[in-house]
């Protein structure tokens, strides 16, 4: 066993707790007038032959939303450490989201974020570390007698989402027959290269992307509506801040007036969305298999609504995302997400009339 040292620990909690309250101040702008305090909760031994160093932390800072929570690190092997993203898993105890927070190499000082999930069906049982850097989440589908199993690995310039159904008395993957409707917010604020603040905006939203019939298409190239329940004439509005997206293989529909965003007349044909960094230089990406809707929504954040398809070994089904991090070269992008989903690049031949 090695002991990892006090100040090696202490460092690493201060850091996430510095993170942690950079993401607060971008909701709240007080949040940085007041301290935060690190409480570490225990120190932990690590074994030798272990491939990765798993460091629990307990974080009180003055969030209004998530007032305190617990938090479980997860790290690739050294060999690996500078090649691939650092994973954390977070949880707030006043039930306000569970978060899994990953720190890639490149582009330099890149963080980022996903709530999991934005849903009342699922209720967050427990998270821990895996080897190699994975972390795991453990919902209870609140509605059937399941659990559900999201698995976080950590590869070269992506990071993989993947969720399954299990039994909780034997922890097999079953097959409900019906899945949760799962909503996973990806968001760039705590990403200074990519993130809005401090602009207007509609500067970030220039930024985003998806694929439609004209290639590569920055959102606000595209047709966007106002907020139903917002005054047309707010800031909001002018343009819209926020958006939803549907794809070639579903007609066009409008929102009612209470939604908290209208659909856009135009149309992707690859179920992938992303943003660019500021200087150009980078692109990040979330891709799914097949979709029926995708978001550019109000917390810097992309949503990819991915459908829950047939496991390859043919137990149920299992739900998957990839978030790419990568230099900006957009066919790149594509053939990466051809490699990972194949079928993604075909759906657009299953178009129907708007």
């Amino acid at each position: 066993m090695r002991k990892v040292t006090r100040r090696k620990f202490l460092r690493g909690a201060a850091m996430a707790a510095v993170r942690l309250a950079v993401g607060c101040a971008q909701l709240t702008p007080q949040v940085i007038e007041k301290p935060f305090t690190v409480v570490v909760e225990k120190q932990v031994l690590v074994p030798v032959e272990t491939p990765l160093a798993v460091v629990v932390e307990k974080v009180v800072a003055p969030m209004p939303l998530q007032a305190e929570g617990t938090s479980t690190r997860a790290e690739p092997a050294e060999s690996q450490h500078e090649a691939l993203p650092t994973l954390r898993g977070w949880h707030a105890k006043d039930g306000q989201g569970t978060y899994i927070f990953f720190a890639f190499p490149e582009p330099p000082s890149f963080t980022c974020d996903t709530w999991c999930y934005e849903t009342e069906m699922l209720e967050f049982e427990s998270d821990q570390a895996l080897e190699s850097g994975v972390i795991q989440l453990r919902h209870r589908w609140r509605y059937r007698e399941a659990v559900m199993i999201t698995r976080a690995t950590p590869k070269l310039q992506k990071l993989e989402l993947m969720a399954w159904l299990e039994d909780p008395a034997s922890g097999k993957r079953v097959d409900s027959g019906e899945y949760p409707n799962l909503n996973a917010c990806w968001q760039l604020r705590n990403a200074p290269s990519f993130a809005s603040k401090s602009d207007p905006y509609p500067e970030f939203v220039k930024r985003c992307f998806i694929f439609t019939d004209h290639g590569l298409t920055f959102l606000d190239q595209t047709t966007r509506f106002k907020i139903p329940t917002l005054p047309p004439d707010h800031i909001s509005n002018n343009s819209p801040w926020v958006q939803m997206y549907l794809p070639v293989w579903e007609p066009l529909r409008r929102a009612g007036p209470d939604s908290w965003a209208d659909y856009s007349m135009d149309r992707y044909i690859y179920p992938i969305i992303g943003a660019v960094s500021r200087d150009g230089k980078y692109l990040v990406a979330l891709a799914v298999e097949e979709s029926h809707l995708m978001c550019q929504a109000w917390h810097d954040c992309l949503h990819n609504s991915a459908t829950w398809l047939p496991a390859p070994d043919g137990v149920g089904k299992v739900w998957r995302q990839n978030f790419y991090v990568m230099e900006n070269d957009p066919e790149e992008l594509l053939r990466r997400v051809a490699a990972d989903f194949p079928r993604a690049m075909e759906l657009h031949k299953n178009r129907v009339p708007a």
